[in-house]
């Protein structure tokens, strides 16, 4: 199932790029323009149908995976550690937290066997 899913978002992208440049696509098959070194009238053109039809062809695109049951997300932070740095991590910390442990037992104990001075502190 998972190949199945992969390989309709890479279709689904694919479809999604052409979708993209059908604007320019279409603009110059058509002929309305002849010369784009001099026709600001044409890259004008290009940027106000662009404005609209990226957002538009990418709405699409996100909410047809959406419905697939793909959910698209992009990538803006690192990837979540596996399940077995997860494990290893938190042993780590435990083994921490029971050398803290030992060590203020330690101390403790040490604490209440050392013998007190009585005349300490009077002077």
């Amino acid at each position: 199932m998972r190949l199945k899913k992969r390989l309709i978002l890479y279709c689904l992208s694919l479809v999604s790029l052409g979708l993209m440049s059908l604007p320019a696509v279409v603009i110059v098959a058509l002929g309305w323009v002849h010369d784009w070194r001099n026709n600001a009238n044409a890259y004008l053109m290009l940027v106000v149908i662009y404005v609209v039809w990226m957002p538009v062809v990418t709405f699409s695109m996100v909410a047809i995976l959406d419905r697939l049951g793909i959910h698209y997300a992009v990538r803006d932070r690192p990837a979540r550690p596996t399940r077995k740095e997860r494990r290893r991590a938190r042993a780590g910390l435990r083994y921490l937290a029971g050398q803290e442990e030992a060590r203020r037992a330690a101390a403790q104990s040490r604490a209440a066997t050392k013998p007190r001075d009585p005349g300490a502190g009077e002077e």
